[in-house]
């Protein structure tokens, strides 16, 4: 939506959560997103008023995204498909951005931002997106590999570190900071019962 003239939620108390721009039908755009059942999200109709930025004052039509598995959700694939949704039932509405984008003057603003020109091809000719989205996933899993190589930490480290912050932040009483003794026989006690009476829910 950065590269649009769509409102991304800016100046409202949902930014990122919300987008639309006057003129489009909020029950239109759901009903054309919801048919294309995205995974890990679902789609609530609304008009919303942004207070600056993007049709500051203004009534917008649009949607807010709800979230429901955020492990399934595919923010590329859904951003994509919000474009092309917006173009379908209001066409009239939908615009690039033409400004210049972080100073750049030569490169379209949506080129910027998607890394190419593809997506922005695609929306212009009307394509079905999926090709596009199976492309993007299949560069995010091969990039995995080499990210994986430049992580300070392994998953299981990062897990260790969330139990040790409830520990010490949530599950640890005052007492056990009177002595090292009491820190040490605290301690003991805390990961005895983890999974009984200490338990973490990773969401």
């Amino acid at each position: 939506m950065e590269a649009t003239e769509l409102s991304e939620g800016r100046g409202t108390c949902r930014p990122f959560e919300v987008a639309g721009a006057p003129g489009v039908d909020p029950e239109r755009l759901a009903v054309e997103l919801a048919r294309r059942d995205f995974p890990g999200c679902r789609f609530r109709p609304l008009y919303f008023r942004p207070k600056f930025q993007k049709h500051a004052g203004g009534t917008c039509g649009g949607v807010q995204i709800h979230i429901t598995d955020r492990r399934r959700f595919d923010s590329c694939a859904v951003g994509a498909a919000f474009l092309q949704s917006v173009k379908r039932v209001a066409p009239e509405v939908f615009a690039w951005r033409e400004k210049p984008y972080e100073f750049v003057t030569d490169i379209p603003a949506i080129d910027l931002l998607a890394g190419d020109d593809k997506l922005r091809l695609a929306l212009k000719a009307g394509a079905d997106l999926n090709d596009l989205a199976a492309e993007w996933a299949r560069e995010r899993a091969a990039f995995e590999d080499v990210r994986q190589t430049c992580l300070l930490y392994t998953s299981e480290l990062n897990l260790i570190e969330i139990r040790w912050h409830k520990i010490k932040y949530e599950w640890f009483p005052l007492r056990a900071y009177l002595s090292f003794d009491h820190l040490q026989s605290e301690l003991q006690n805390i990961l005895d019962q983890v999974g009984s009476k200490y338990k973490i829910t990773f969401g």
